[in-house]
């Protein structure tokens, strides 16, 4: 018996949303205008600035943009692996311990490149090859992630049999089933 569309409830604000794409356009422009050309340090900047106001959005916001709501502990990480590898994890309405820790190391890499590039160019590190291979470095750490990212969303949309890519894109997710059921909110 179908009862009509399923419950669908607001995750991701507008905010969060834009900042996401925002990002992930500009670290695609940067990636194809690689060098030191004004154009790739003018997308490496923006992208700084964009994380910066996704934290700072992160400090103030309500629910799932808030920061405190995805605190990426340790312990919580390795039991959510342990239920990933038996193919039974769950299902959270905002990040899981997984995503959590993505979403850190893919603001910290955006803020590493940002501070090394910026460092670059400097006088006193200006030519100095280390730093260059330190933002290089950096930089194909960000993509390798960007593509972990990737691919942990389409999994978890076929796990949990939900888009969560489009959800991504209007902000709504499907509602919790029941209060007993296996999805949890973090701390």
């Amino acid at each position: 018996m179908n009862s009509g569309p399923a419950a669908r409830v607001r995750v991701w604000d507008l905010a969060v949303r834009i900042s996401h794409w925002t990002v992930a356009a500009l670290v695609i422009a940067n990636w194809l205008n690689e060098g030191s050309s004004p154009i790739h340090r003018q997308l490496g900047t923006a992208a700084l600035v964009v994380v910066g106001l996704r934290l700072l959005w992160g400090l103030i916001a309500k629910n799932h943009a808030r920061l405190a709501s995805f605190r990426p502990g340790i312990q919580a990480f390795f039991t959510y692996v342990a239920a990933l590898r038996v193919r039974k994890p769950p299902r959270y309405l905002g990040h899981n311990p997984a995503a959590a820790w993505m979403v850190t190391l893919l603001w910290s890499l955006v803020i590493l490149l940002g501070i090394s590039g910026w460092m670059m160019r400097m006088d006193y590190f200006w030519g100095d090859e280390w730093l260059q291979g330190v933002h290089a470095v950096i930089g194909y750490a960000l993509l390798a992630a960007v593509v972990i990212h990737i691919g942990g969303a389409l999994w978890m949309s076929r796990l949990h049999d939900e888009n969560l890519i489009a959800a991504m894109l209007h902000g709504d997710k499907p509602a919790p089933v029941t209060p007993a059921s296996t999805e949890v909110e973090p701390h």
